[in-house]
């Protein structure tokens, strides 16, 4: 086997191990000895792949202490509307869902004037934790107009992804308004995304719609270091 194709099938094994999580981010990988000797492959051969992990932003390298796992923050253009969960299944990226809470409420003054209603109408309000290669990235707070999505349930969202279940109830989300900016987060939600007491997360609160009705109000607190918005601008 020549020296290119045990680099790439060594490259590849590590990628792997870090996109399903079976290599946490933030974990440090095992020395390079140890992974010679576990892969029956030479010194310049590991080096030549951590190299390249650490170029594509998957691997940190510190000196004197070895090789760590960082998964690369998600970059996102504010150019079209998007999903957190179709961005990292893009990355090939394993991607999970775990929902928190599901329940009818009545939307107070705040979240009927997100959602164009009058006060105390039926909301559809739910709460998902998503997780990227078993790390919680994002709490999600999903506000929804009952009387347009009357039929939904648990296991639709689930399967389909919410999106995806929208449209097919007639409501294909078309466009939004989004705010972004950073905030102090509440400790339950420090717990949920294991994060320190020190650090400030990325807020953002979008308002949707499927032409000109509004069908989703929805609130993300985000870890600030799986996610970075780029905007373009021109004249």
């Amino acid at each position: 086997m020549s020296k290119e194709v045990m680099h790439q099938q060594f490259y590849q094994e590590l990628l792997t191990k870090i996109k399903s999580g079976e290599f946490k981010n933030g974990e440090k990988l095992p020395a390079e000895r140890t992974l010679c000797d576990m892969y029956n492959i030479s010194r310049t051969t590991v080096r030549e792949a951590l190299r390249n992990l650490e170029i594509e932003g998957y691997v940190v390298r510190k000196q004197g202490s070895g090789s760590f796992v960082q998964l690369k923050s998600l970059e996102r253009k504010l150019e079209k509307l998007y999903t957190l969960r179709n961005m990292f299944q893009e990355q090939g990226i394993k991607h999970e869902v775990k929902l928190l809470s599901f329940e009818i409420i009545k939307g107070d003054k705040g979240i009927a004037e997100h959602l164009n209603l009058e006060e105390g109408e039926d909301v559809i309000y739910m709460v998902r934790l998503f997780y990227a290669a078993d790390v919680p990235y994002t709490i999600e707070y999903t506000y929804l107009p009952l009387k347009l999505f009357p039929q939904l349930t648990v296991d639709m969202v689930h399967n389909n992804g919410l999106y995806n279940t929208l449209e097919s109830m007639g409501q294909k989300p078309d466009s939004a308004v989004e705010t972004i900016k950073a905030i102090q987060i509440t400790r339950k939600e420090k717990e949920l995304l294991n994060l320190g007491d020190d650090i400030v997360a990325i807020e953002t609160k979008r308002m949707t719609y499927s032409v000109t009705d509004l069908i989703e109000y929805t609130k993300n607190i985000i870890r600030n270091d799986y996610f970075v918005y780029t905007v373009d601008l021109t004249k």
